[in-house]
C-alpha cells in the first residue's frame, strides 16, 4: 500500500472522506481518495458519495477534565 500523509493539527481541515456503494448494497464508509481511486476500476462499485466534514469535537475520543 502506498504511504499516506494526514494532517494532524487541529486547526487544519481533515482530508476528504467518501462512502463507496456497491451493487450488492454493501457500504464502505470513511474512505480516503486513494481507496476511491483503487475501487473506480472495480465493476462491483455502483456509486461514490462525499461525506460531510467532521467537527473537531467528534475527533476527541478521550477527554480529561
Amino acid at each position: 500500500m502506498a504511504a499516506q500523509y494526514f494532517r494532524s493539527r487541529l486547526n487544519e481541515p481533515h482530508p476528504q472522506r467518501f462512502t463507496l456503494v456497491f451493487r450488492n448494497g454493501e457500504l464502505l464508509r470513511h474512505q480516503d481518495p486513494l481507496a476511491v481511486a483503487q475501487y473506480l476500476a472495480d465493476a462491483r462499485l455502483a456509486e461514490v458519495h462525499p461525506e460531510p466534514p467532521r467537527r473537531h469535537g467528534s475527533d476527541r475520543i478521550n477527554q480529561i477534565d
